[in-house]
């Protein structure tokens, strides 16, 4: 899986090959877009990993003990 660095750096190459004077005018449009969509795809998981991370602290820890379900 991705990480959100990743994406980020994915992005950048996209943008960068997209500023590329070879390239013509409709593939530097694709290569922006893919470029949005890895840096949007990003954010998203950096959300992800916030919420994750939030949800985990809200949540009172269960015991992990191998007696506490014995009656």
């Amino acid at each position: 899986m991705l990480t959100a660095a990743e994406c980020q750096a994915l992005a950048d190459e996209y943008r960068s090959r997209a500023r590329q004077p070879e390239i013509s005018k409709e593939c530097a449009a694709m290569l922006t877009n893919i470029a949005r969509s890895f840096a949007g795809l990003g954010t998203q998981l950096d959300r992800l990993s916030a919420y994750m991370r939030d949800d985990s602290n809200r949540r009172p820890r269960q015991s992990t003990s191998v007696f506490s379900n014995r009656t």
